[in-house]
């Protein structure tokens, strides 16, 4: 890949869920809505700029940041209690979000390409204030929930309607919670609870497109899987999406 395009593609990414979170915030400021990032960080830059532009508004009362859901288990930490979720808890720390409930992933991922690997920087110290650059919440990390566990504890006690999910990682998590079935927290199948919670699923997908009837297909040549599973496809629910050509002139 040439370098020029490569940074085409990043900037897009950066653009699309950045669009994908600020959508969310600027809803309706009368109606703060309850917002949760579903990511894939550990790899990519526009989950870091989309998650600190989501701390900025949560702080600034434009939203309630609820929960982050991780999609990108570190390769080598098929249970999701690794670098990733490592580094998730140290940048929500140091962003001033130390208690913010995370969802971890709980499935070992092949052949993912890490484009920066910024999550090396949770065994870095700053060398002018001797600390680290990103510092531990000090909660244990082992007892994290399951994102499809925190996914349902939260919409479960959240009002009818009330959640944003704003989706800038993979689809993995979002198709687990919609085939998930009744818990403790809640006697609705996974679609029904989303149904009844869910205010609107914002979805920043590179491979996917809106057809003439507004359903989500998959672009040609692109990454079709999570449309063909028919859990999203037609859903009236689906009322923003963000394709590939974000940052294009």
């Amino acid at each position: 890949m040439k370098r020029q395009e490569f940074v085409r593609r990043v900037c897009r990414g950066v653009l699309s869920a950045v669009a994908c979170v600020a959508m969310a915030t600027g809803a309706a400021r009368a109606d703060v809505p309850r917002v949760i990032i579903d990511t894939d960080l550990g790899s990519s830059l526009d989950d870091i700029l989309a998650i600190d532009f989501a701390t900025r508004m949560h702080k600034a009362g434009e939203i309630e940041l609820i929960g982050l859901m991780m999609d990108r288990p570190d390769r080598s930490d098929p249970e999701g209690k690794g670098q990733f979720l490592r580094f998730a808890d140290g940048f929500l720390t140091a962003l001033g979000l130390p208690d913010l409930p995370i969802g971890r992933a709980a499935k070992k991922l092949t052949n993912v390409f890490v484009f920066t690997p910024y999550w090396t920087l949770i065994d870095k110290r700053d060398p002018m204030l001797g600390r680290p650059f990103l510092p531990a919440s000090g909660r244990n990390l082992a007892e994290f929930p399951d994102a499809v566990s925190l996914y349902r504890r939260l919409l479960a006690a959240s009002p009818d309607k009330s959640v944003e999910i704003c989706q800038i990682g993979l689809f993995g998590k979002l198709m687990a919670l919609l085939d998930s079935s009744a818990d403790q927290y809640s006697m609705d199948s996974g679609k029904d609870l989303v149904e009844k919670k869910v205010k609107t699923l914002r979805v920043m997908a590179g491979g996917f497109e809106l057809d003439q009837d507004g359903k989500l297909v998959p672009v040609q040549g692109g990454h079709g899987e999570f449309p063909r599973t028919g859990r999203v496809r037609g859903q009236r629910r689906l009322a923003s999406y963000d394709g590939r050509q974000a940052g294009d002139p």
